[in-house]
């Protein structure tokens, strides 16, 4: 009985993986286990409350430097990632026709991130990237799916959102707005210098007609979820859970 800890769209996740999987592993079993987010996640593993976790890959980073929302404890070391599960893709997100690059949000009304979200990290190193700081903005610490709300009411101009993509929450708003959604684009230059000053970050491709009104690529960038272990799992175990993932993964991705 191997215990997996997940967050929200993680738990589902890892439901996802017990139903499609439990029936094939010949190595124990999948529990799933509801926690707080990825930072928990991190020191249940390292407490050996749990054998695997998922975690986001800028938080695992954080813990193995003892940097940024680890800062100042000992870097935590037992525990390594197995594979990534999906993107978590960085979309900036406005129904506000004036906003067509990301300099174009100097001055407006800006859902940064729930404090101390991920999101919330995301930005603050994006708007570092363009030469701003939230002081540029008016900003509203709020989570994703309340900015969407808000930005119906014209309350909001533009919002950070760190999720998979597509998101539920975009997908909504794309559909019942009456006005068309527009996903940031990030050019280039500014992706690969985030890329180079934080080793979590990829470049990634929203495709064209992920949501409604969006009719070309939107250029931007991800940190992946991953699927982590604790160092003392017996290896034949690891080895198991993931290559039966990797025979499943038509399943997995038909329940989710």
């Amino acid at each position: 009985g191997s215990e997996m800890c997940i967050r929200d769209s993680y738990y589902a996740i890892g439901n996802v993986m017990a139903t499609v999987l439990n029936p094939v592993l010949t190595k124990g079993n999948i529990g799933v286990t509801s926690t707080g987010a990825s930072a928990a996640n991190v020191q249940l593993l390292q407490d050996n409350e749990v054998n695997f976790a998922i975690i986001q890959n800028d938080v695992a980073y954080y813990a193995a430097t003892g940097t940024d929302l680890f800062d100042g404890e000992d870097p935590y070391e037992d525990w390594g990632a197995l594979c990534a599960l999906y993107d978590e893709v960085v979309q900036v997100f406005t129904l506000n026709p004036d906003i067509k690059t990301f300099t174009d949000l100097k001055g407006k009304t800006v859902s940064v991130g729930a404090s101390g979200s991920g999101d919330n990290f995301a930005a603050g190193q994006i708007f570092a990237e363009f030469g701003m700081t939230f002081n540029d903005v008016n900003p509203v610490y709020q989570s994703y799916s309340d900015s969407a709300e808000g930005m119906k009411d014209g309350k909001i101009d533009a919002a950070f959102c760190v999720s998979g993509a597509p998101t539920t929450a975009l997908v909504d708003l794309a559909a019942t707005a009456n006005k068309p959604l527009n996903v940031i684009t990030l050019e280039d230059e500014h992706i690969e210098n985030l890329m180079a000053a934080y080793p979590f970050y990829a470049k990634t491709v929203i495709p064209a007609g992920t949501y409604d009104g969006c009719d070309e690529d939107i250029t931007t960038f991800a940190q992946y979820t991953a699927l982590c272990a604790r160092a003392d799992v017996p290896e034949e175990t690891v080895y198991n859970l993931v290559k039966t993932m990797m025979e499943n993964a038509d399943a997995l991705e038909a329940v989710h």
